[in-house]
């Protein structure tokens, strides 16, 4: 199963919301779909470290 979460400028909600996710569903992919953010949403989605999480830009 795979989460998608869309997502723009939403620097102070990724890290919570992804936590969340993987507490409860530990084996779900999460897949971020980002509409171009520009306040650090891709790199602090990027750099979580999670494998079973990803995130797709539009630009």
């Amino acid at each position: 199963m795979t989460v998608v979460i869309p997502t723009y400028n939403e620097a102070g909600n990724v890290i919570p919301m992804a936590k969340a996710i993987r507490q409860s569903y530990p084996d779900v992919k999460i897949l971020f779909m980002d509409d171009g953010s520009t306040d650090g949403t891709i790199d602090l989605v990027r750099n979580l470290g999670d494998p079973l999480t990803s995130i797709f830009v539009r630009e």
